[in-house]
């Protein structure tokens, strides 16, 4: 039997016609939500790994939120509250599961929440059902199987689609026959009504995520089973026969993969990508989440059992971070020898916040750890190895982590050596736990600071099991659980996974605290040898209580999580840069002494030290690395931005005159000179980063207000972005942004062009594809925005990753600021993209030619463009000028150089010649032109040429800047401040070099200096 469906293409093309009304309904929609102090209804959904694109209700009712649970970033419709997924499952069906179970947790604070799949399209007021549903006094609304009537009809149902593994729905649905379970009432799932807080209510969905977690995840199958053990009846949102297949108030559409017709017309919509996953981070929450447990007494419980100097190690960690009466500490002696029994007889005696308890013979861990956990009445008890050692605010911030998350019941914290909680690896060469020792110059609270600023400020993970190393359990759950299994795991290796499957199990939650580090030696009561077999006499017991299967699953799940191997992403990049700083061989050269033209160079002050073992924070296309913001009332701000010694992202701001730092939460990998990091200010005095890895996805922040220096990492458009290059900002006068950079890679990529509108905060993709090397070649472009706003842009073709094969420079310019059309120079239109096969060069250069790619280009006052780069042209490889007059190109020959060498090669190649930075100004009706220029021709020093062009003759002059060589850096230098207030602001630092895209290790960092220049 099979149920009636609508026409899904007529319904669907009926809402697409009532489509045009949507964006006057989510405006009035927002300004309702202004005024409306709290709702009480929540409308919830889960979109796992873009599985589907997030629908917009066509009815929007103002007693309603819609929150979405997410891990990618998603289009928000403008309506959703786009919020994190705490659960993540290595199976994103279960993940999904985990957010539909558990609105007591996520929803706290509403009164009701309504279910719907992803998939589904609410065509009506979800409160008619709302308000029926209230009526009936019921715990939960839901829609009756229109065929089916029981989970064993189901069964087979699913076995012929193929829901699930056969196996283990069979075992489960066996295991309820077993039970003698009988129904006639079957729920179809996707469409669920909830009334928050009752307990009766919490009792059942903790027992559904229990049995989809240790059964199928085909939450059909436990539905019906865990409302009756919990004795509810529910309560019948449609009549029998009745679904979202049939009905018109639901559309029910197929998963679409966040791609289709129906995305194209949420894209037309007022509505953000947004990063669940970005809300800043908890460094900048640290003190208000602090004060909210301030008075949450803690028991922290030591067992020990000899190995004195680790003891030691983690009793004088204890002690230095201890701040609070709060605080217990409770020291478990459990038979160790005489020179550690009496070193903490010894401390106990000396410290009233030590308590001490002697057993005079060993009883093992597990009855250790219980009995500290009977001895103390602290809100929190934590079980802490004596081989680690703590850091600040370590165990305040386990509190703020386990008791902001209702329902959770144990915690854990990030280490050195925690299988999955470790940073940065997580497997070891012999295939067990990686122990990760720190690189000399990095200490525990240094780890520990970094994880406060790289965990996200908003988001606490919810995972299926904690490492025991450092275990803290709530008095709530304690009185539940009672304590570990003494009997199964006598000496402990398995116990605090036992405990968490029977947490799980009781309906608590365990939460990682990735805010907070304590570092972990790994197991020095043992030996290696003795370690192995417990290990392996625990998983046996682990298996035979609660299944193989589930636990390996919860250990993949850890293991696989998404944030944490973000965490570990950005760990292991500050550990290369400290191994690469303290590796054994590494002479770090005195200071580059930089001496100044005090003729020319007004002022140079220091603003900070910046990585120079090679060009990254010194390449051009950076494009800015300095930058200035104007008030509309005159008034300006400038900033720089860089990467320190160890890869992390430095911003600064002058403020009366004086620079201030401020090192971000960002790393990125330095080695490679292509990783540059670019900085922008937009109209509304919000700064902009982006930055990516050679190839790799684009990483964007944004201030979290106007003029600061503290930042939160977003997302520009969500597509696009994982195979990014050379992202450039250029500011327009009206203060949007434009960022460009190349999708692809050397030899086969594309220019995307993204546009920032400052009024309304949202990033839009003018183009996926401005000019296109059809997998054959690759454009390298330079750009400027001249007075009026329009973008010019020029570039040269690659044919492969070898320098040499650049070739040719093609020019175009849009029609106006909205970038969207673009013209040549004699304003005929462009066919777009531009391609090798239509695009026509400006001038004909070819391959071999040691032409240099992306260079700079500018425009004079009446927005004639210029362009500055070099090739060899008469056996010279000479700087060249390309500009146009009276709608023609010209080149013209600069005379500065003398020497014919060019560069051949792949990758990051020593440039005897920097690529030259071009400004251009008009005085009296003549234009003039000038270089920053840093050539080996003039002993790698800075300097400032003045070209003129009369009459087809060209003359130069120049002035040195430095008296210094400044090895391969290239000039940039404040482009805006230089348009609007005709001021030269350079951004200097040396910069070493070594071939093929190697660090020079006898550098690691020089200064930065911003000199202003007299021209």
């Amino acid at each position: 039997m099979s149920v009636p469906v609508k026409n899904l293409e007529r319904e669907f093309a009926e809402y697409v016609r009532l489509f045009r009304e949507m964006p006057d309904k989510i405006r009035a929609y927002r300004r309702a939500q202004k005024w409306k102090m709290r709702r009480k209804i929540a409308v919830y959904t889960a979109v796992i790994d873009n599985y589907d694109t997030l629908k917009l209700p066509h009815i929007l009712s103002p007693e309603i939120d819609y929150i979405c649970f997410c891990n990618r970033p998603i289009n928000n419709v403008g309506v959703w509250q786009i919020r994190a997924c705490p659960w993540l499952d290595s199976d994103g069906v279960k993940t999904a599961r985990y957010i539909k179970t558990h609105p007591h947790y996520l929803l706290e604070d509403y009164d009701v929440a309504v279910w719907i799949d992803a998939n589904l399209l609410p065509c009506c007021d979800l409160m008619m059902y709302v308000k029926r549903f209230l009526r009936s006094d019921k715990l939960i609304g839901a829609v009756p199987h229109p065929v089916r009537s029981d989970i064993y009809q189901e069964l087979e149902a699913c076995i012929e689609c193929g829901k699930d593994d056969e196996q283990i729905m069979r075992l489960q649905i066996e295991k309820y026959r077993a039970e003698g379970f009988m129904h006639n009432d079957l729920i179809e799932s996707n469409f669920m009504i909830f009334r928050s807080g009752e307990p009766k209510l919490e009792a059942f969905l903790n027992m559904w995520w229990s049995e989809i977690e240790q059964h199928s995840r085909r939450d059909q199958l436990s539905l019906n089973y865990c409302l009756q053990k919990c004795g509810i009846e529910w309560y019948p949102l449609f009549p029998k026969g009745v679904c979202c297949r049939n009905i018109s108030d639901i559309l029910l559409l197929p998963h679409d993969k966040n791609e289709g017709k129906y995305k194209g017309l949420l894209d037309l919509l007022p509505s953000e990508v947004a990063d669940p996953y970005s809300n800043g981070k908890y460094a900048n929450v640290r003190k208000k989440r602090l004060k909210a447990v301030k008075n949450k007494e803690i028991d922290v419980v030591v067992c020990i059992h000899n190995a004195q100097e680790y003891v030691r190690q983690c009793v004088e960690s204890l002690l230095k971070w201890h701040r609070s009466d709060k605080e217990h500490i409770i020291l478990i002696d459990d038979g160790s020898d005489a020179p550690t029994a009496e070193y903490l007889r010894q401390m106990s005696e000396k410290h009233k916040c030590l308590r001490l308890i002697r057993h005079d013979k060993a009883v093992g861990y597990t009855k250790s750890a219980n009995e500290g956990f009977r001895c103390g009445r602290g809100d929190l008890v934590i079980l802490l190895n004596s081989d680690t050692i703590v850091t600040k605010n370590w165990s305040r911030k386990m509190a703020d982590a386990v008791f902001s998350n209702k329902g959770a019941g144990v915690v854990g914290p990030m280490s050195s050596a925690a299988t999955a909680q470790s940073l940065p690896s997580i497997v070891g060469k012999d295939g067990q736990t990686a122990i990760n020792n720190l690189p000399e110059g990095i200490t525990p609270q240094m780890m520990n600071e970094l994880c406060e600023n790289t965990a996200d400020s908003e988001v606490v993970l919810r995972v299926p099991t904690v490492h025991g190393f450092c275990f803290g359990v709530t008095r709530k759950c304690l009185d539940v659980l009672k304590g570990f299994d003494e009997e199964h795991f006598p000496t402990g290796f398995g116990e605090e996974d036992d405990f968490c499957m029977r947490t799980g199990k009781a309906g608590f939650s365990m939460v990682i605290a990735t805010h907070t580090f304590v570092y972990h030696a790994k197991t020095k009561s043992f030996d290696a040898e003795r370690r192995k077999q417990l290990c392996q006499a625990g998983a046996e017991n682990l298996w035979a209580l609660h299944g193989k299967k589930m636990i390996e699953h919860a250990g993949a799940c850890v293991r696989r999580n998404m944030v944490l191997q973000a965490m570990r992403n950005t760990v292991q990049t500050l550990f290369d840069a400290y191994d690469f700083k303290y590796k054994k061989g590494c002479v770090v050269a005195p200071r580059q002494r930089i001496k100044f033209n005090p003729e020319k160079v007004v002022s140079s002050p220091k603003i900070g030290e910046g990585f120079a073992a090679n060009a990254v924070n010194t390449l051009p296309f950076r494009k800015n690395a300095l930058t200035t913001y104007f008030s509309k009332w005159g008034k300006s701000v400038q900033f720089a931005a860089w990467y320190d010694a160890y890869g992390r992202i430095v911003v600064a701001k002058k403020v009366r005159n004086k620079w201030q730092n401020n090192p971000t939460q960002f790393y990125n990998e330095v080695q490679d000179a292509h990783n540059v990091v670019s900085i922008a200010v937009d109209g509304s005095g919000y700064v902009h980063l982006v930055w990516c890895r050679h190839k790799g996805t684009l990483c964007y922040a944004r201030s979290v207000k106007p003029l600061s220096t503290e930042f939160k990492e977003n997302i520009i458009i969500g597509t696009q972005e994982n195979k990014a290059t050379y992202p450039e900002f250029y500011v327009q006068p009206s203060g949007d942004l434009l960022l460009m950079y190349r999708d692809g890679c050397s030899g086969c990529g594309k220019l995307v062009l993204n546009h920032y509108r400052h009024k309304i905060q949202r990033w839009q993709r003018l183009s996926d594809c401005l000019i296109d090397g059809e997998g054959k070649e690759s454009p390298y472009w330079q750009a400027c925005v001249d007075y009026k706003g329009c973008l010019h842009i020029s570039w040269c073709w690659r044919e492969n990753n070898n320098v040499t094969s650049n070739h040719d420079i093609c020019y175009m310019r849009s029609t106006d600021e909205s970038c969207t059309q673009f013209v040549n120079i004699e304003a005929q239109r462009m066919i777009l993209p531009q391609t090798p096969d239509n695009a026509a060069p400006i001038y004909a250069i070819p391959q071999g030619s040691g032409l240099i790619n992306q260079t700079s280009m500018t425009v004079d006052e009446k927005n004639n463009p210029y362009i500055a780069t070099f090739w060899q042209y008469n056996g010279v490889l000479q700087y060249m000028l390309l500009f146009a007059e009276n709608g023609r190109w010209k080149a013209a020959d600069t005379g500065i150089r003398r020497s014919g060498e060019i560069i051949d090669g792949r990758g990051t190649k020593k440039l005897p010649c920097a690529r030259p930075q071009i400004l251009v100004r008009r005085q009296r009706g003549k234009c003039k032109i000038m270089l920053l220029l840093r050539d080996d021709e003039y002993g790698g020093k800075l300097l400032l040429a003045r070209v003129k062009i009369k009459n087809s003759a060209v003359s130069h002059g120049y002035d040195l800047l430095t008296n210094t060589a400044l090895g391969v850096y290239e000039p940039m230098y404040d482009i805006l401040l230089w348009q609007k207030r005709r001021k030269l602001s350079v951004f200097v630092q040396y910069a070493s070099y070594k071939e093929d895209e190697e660090v020079c290790r006898d550098i690691l960092s020089e200064d930065i200096r911003i000199i202003c220049v007299n021209v």
